[in-house]
C-alpha cells in the first residue's frame, strides 16, 4: 500500500460521510472559499486537500479551494498571501513557516491555520494553550528534536566529531534549533558547526564552508531556501562523503540519508479539523496550537550505499520506511 492509499484509508476510517453534512449545514448553505498558501504543489498539500474532504470540503462542490503555490520561490508569498486576501476567502491555510508568516502581514481579520515550526518564539502565537489573535494551528517544536538528530547520527557513525547544519535564516525557528543542538552536543562528543543562508545566492558558499569544515554528519533544515536546493545539497553530501538527516522527508527522497520529522498525515487532519471548527464559528484565538503526536523515522539506503555506509540493524528495525 502506498503513502497516499494509507492516508486515505486512515482519514477515511476516522472521518465518514456525516462530518460533510455537518460541514454544509455550519455554512448555512453557503460554499466555504478556502485559501491554501503552500510550497509546493504535492506530498503535503495532496494529504490537506485529502483531509478537507473527510470534513466535508470538496472543491468544487462543497467548497472552493483558492491554491496559491510559490513553486520553490519563497519571494513569491507575500504577493500570493494578498491575492487570497483580496478574494475575501474564509480562512487561510498556510502551510510552513514563511507561508504563515506572509499570512499574517497580510491580514489581522481573516482566520489563519497554519502549520509552523515553533510558534511561540517566531511570534506567530502568544502562547500554544491561548493563541490570541487571528492565528491557530500545528507547530513542531524543532528544538525539542535537536536530541533526538544527534542520537540517530551517532547511531549511524558511531565515531563522528563534526556535525554541520545547515539551515535557513528565513525561518527563525530553525535559530533555536541550532542553540539547542549546540548545548546537546557535549553529551555526544560533537562539534557542532552552523551555516546560514539568507537567499538562494548564498548556497554555493555555505556548501563550500561545509566542505572546509570537513563534517562527517550534516543536518539540513528548511525551510523554503534548502527545499529549493535540495538535488544541490544531496549531490554535495554524496560526493564529500557526508550522513546527511532532515526533518523534511521530500529531502530524503531527493537523496539525503534520513528523515526523521512528523506524519504529514496527522498534521493534515489536525489542520482540517480546525478549518472546520473556526468555518463553524470558533475563534483562532481561543483554540490551542496543538502538537503532533506521531513520528515517522525513513532511511534511504541508496544513499547509504553511495556514502559507503552500513546502517546498523537496530537503526533499520526502527525505519517506518527504508527506501532502496
Amino acid at each position: 500500500m502506498d503513502r497516499r492509499t494509507f492516508v486515505c484509508s486512515v482519514a477515511s476510517g476516522l472521518l465518514a460521510v456525516p462530518l460533510g453534512a455537518r460541514a454544509q449545514q455550519s455554512r448555512r448553505g453557503r460554499v466555504a472559499r478556502i485559501g491554501i498558501l503552500s510550497q509546493f504543489r504535492t506530498g503535503v498539500a495532496e494529504e490537506m486537500a485529502l483531509a478537507l474532504q473527510q470534513f466535508g470540503y470538496s472543491d468544487g462542490r462543497s467548497a472552493v479551494l483558492e491554491w496559491r503555490w510559490a513553486d520553490d520561490n519563497s519571494e513569491q508569498f507575500a504577493e500570493l498571501a494578498g491575492e487570497l486576501v483580496r478574494l475575501k476567502v474564509d480562512v487561510i491555510v498556510a502551510m510552513g513557516s514563511e507561508a504563515t508568516e506572509a499570512a499574517k502581514q497580510a491580514t489581522s481579520t481573516i482566520p489563519i491555520v497554519f502549520a509552523a515550526g515553533n510558534a511561540v518564539e517566531t511570534g506567530f502565537v502568544r502562547s500554544l494553550a491561548r493563541p490570541g489573535g487571528n492565528l491557530t494551528g500545528i507547530t513542531n517544536q524543532l528544538s525539542d528534536l535537536a536530541t533526538k538528530y544527534l542520537q540517530l547520527l551517532r547511531d549511524v557513525l558511531p565515531d563522528v566529531s563534526g556535525v554541520a547544519v545547515l539551515w535557513s535564516q528565513t525561518n527563525a525557528s530553525m535559530a533555536r534549533f541550532l542553540h539547542d543542538a549546540e548545548i546537546a552536543a557535549p553529551q555526544f562528543r560533537f562539534k557542532i558547526q552552523g551555516f546560514a543562508i539568507a537567499s538562494a545566492d548564498e548556497v554555493d558558499a555555505a556548501l563550500a564552508a561545509i566542505e572546509r569544515f570537513g563534517p562527517r554528519a550534516m543536518i539540513v533544515l528548511g525551510p523554503t531556501l534548502v527545499f529549493e536546493n535540495d538535488s544541490r545539497i544531496s549531490e554535495f553530501a554524496i560526493k564529500n562523503r557526508i550522513a546527511t538527516l532532515s526533518g523534511t522527508r521530500r529531502m530524503v527522497e531527493r537523496g539525503l540519508l534520513m528523515f526523521y520529522g512528523p506524519t504529514s498525515a496527522e498534521g493534515a487532519m489536525q489542520m482540517a479539523n480546525y478549518v472546520d471548527k473556526v468555518l463553524k464559528g470558533a475563534k483562532p484565538a481561543d483554540l490551542p496550537v496543538q502538537q503532533p503526536t506521531k513520528f515517522e523515522f525513513v532511511v534511504n539506503l541508496k544513499t547509504a550505499k553511495a556514502l559507503g555506509l552500513t546502517i546498523p540493524q537496530s537503526l533499520l528495525l526502527r525505519a517506518d520506511e527504508v527506501i532502496q
